[in-house]
């Protein structure tokens, strides 16, 4: 609430014990302006959310779920062997092993060459990609540092802060990893 619409429910209630009538004309105005300048500060609130949705969606997203009235949870989970999850790190763990239950695992011994798309003249052919410490530095600027860490338990904001020792090293292996063909393999797990 703002200072003015303090001052604007205290002269309501004034003239609420003035009248001592809800229906008065003095007190119906007062009470209409009140509202109106209460209304005014969540108003804005609510724009400025809107307005910056494509940079903050964390803040977005936790004043609409504030909002809801229905509150969604996750009950306690049961394994195959009947024991129960209550704590969000088990439960989460739960639901990981069982989507990766699910999923199939690829045979990668026999894996079918790829036919040549590419019609053109050899010179104008795409032989090397470059990699430079810029392209790496943007990208990791981009990231959002209010998202969950990765496999390899690194958080997004520890890598965003720590871009511009990380570039070099992490442009030799994606050097490394275009030259031979060969993407590491802790770069192919997900959770």
């Amino acid at each position: 609430m703002s200072h003015k619409s303090v001052k604007l429910t205290k002269h309501k209630y004034k003239l609420y014990k003035k009248y001592g009538d809800a229906k008065h004309l003095a007190y119906v105005k007062a009470n209409r302006a009140a509202n109106r300048e209460i209304c005014r500060p969540k108003r804005n609130f609510e724009k400025k959310l809107a307005k910056k949705i494509d940079v903050d969606r964390k803040s977005f997203f936790a004043y609409a779920r504030s909002r809801s009235r229905a509150r969604c949870e996750v009950s306690p989970l049961d394994d195959a062997a009947c024991n129960t999850s209550v704590l969000p790190h088990e439960m989460a763990e739960e639901f990981n092993s069982y989507f990766a239950s699910v999923f199939s695992i690829e045979d990668t011994s026999n894996v079918p060459s790829a036919a040549k798309l590419f019609h053109g003249i050899e010179s104008e052919e795409l032989h090397e990609i470059p990699v430079n410490g810029e392209t790496v530095q943007k990208k990791l600027d981009r990231l959002c540092s209010d998202k969950v860490a990765g496999t390899g338990d690194l958080a997004p904001r520890f890598l965003n802060e720590l871009k511009e020792e990380i570039c070099y090293p992490m442009v030799k292996i994606m050097s490394a990893s275009l030259k031979s063909g060969v993407v590491p393999d802790d770069w192919k797990t997900a959770k």
